[in-house]
């Protein structure tokens, strides 16, 4: 229930009030704090999205340019959207005021950090969109964080390990998979060797090769 202002004379004993200050002031102490409160235990159970990571300035008017981990730039950073930065352990909310594509990568400022003064110490700091946010993807598609933690499995239904990671590569993008001794090892994310991810069943059916494992 949301705090009222609560009448001077009606205070309950031993209640502290500043000297002088007016019965109200309590009830927006009441709700700052509330508001607080709130947002913590919103923070906690919020899931996030790393999208990209801020590499430097560019120009005078608080442009950014993004070191992106997204295929979706121009969604992600449409005006008006809300992105996460994080800092010290925390993220912060911004609105998305500009957007700019610029030798392949994006540019995009804030509205209220639009002074190069601004945003100068956000180099390295890593953007994020809330996971409720991302963007369906397409049929035979999956995000990576969705496929961490699935089982890996042969296609004789023979267990493999748990998927742990997803890496980049020159060559291609792979998955890591950590077997039960504790090992890992890499699977190339290409259809030979991936042959289906069930997301029912947390599964990934992997071809085995000679020289895989």
């Amino acid at each position: 229930r949301s705090p009222k202002v609560v009448p001077q004379t009606s205070l309950p004993q031993g209640f502290w009030r500043p000297t002088g200050s007016p019965a109200f002031s309590v009830s927006i102490c009441c709700k700052m704090k509330l508001k607080k409160i709130l947002f913590f235990f919103w923070e906690i159970y919020m899931e996030y999205i790393a999208i990209g990571k801020i590499a430097t300035t560019h120009g005078l008017k608080g442009e950014v340019k993004i070191d992106s981990w997204s295929d979706f730039d121009e969604e992600r950073y449409l005006p008006g959207n809300r992105i996460f930065l994080e800092r010290d352990g925390k993220k912060v909310p911004l609105e998305v005021a500009t957007f700019r594509m610029h030798k392949n990568c994006p540019l995009v400022s804030f509205e209220g950090h639009q002074d190069i003064n601004l945003v100068e110490d956000w180099r390295g700091s890593v953007l994020y969109v809330e996971k409720n946010d991302r963007i369906e993807l397409p049929e035979g598609e999956d995000y990576a964080d969705d496929v961490i933690g699935m089982k890996a499995v042969d296609e004789e239904g023979k267990e493999l390990g748990t998927v742990t990671g997803f890496e980049t590569t020159l060559a291609q993008p792979v998955l890591r998979i950590k077997k039960a001794d504790g090992s890992t090892f890499l699977v190339p994310d290409v259809p030979f060797f991936v042959r289906d991810i069930k997301r029912k069943e947390r599964t990934v059916i992997i071809h085995r090769e000679e020289g895989l494992l």
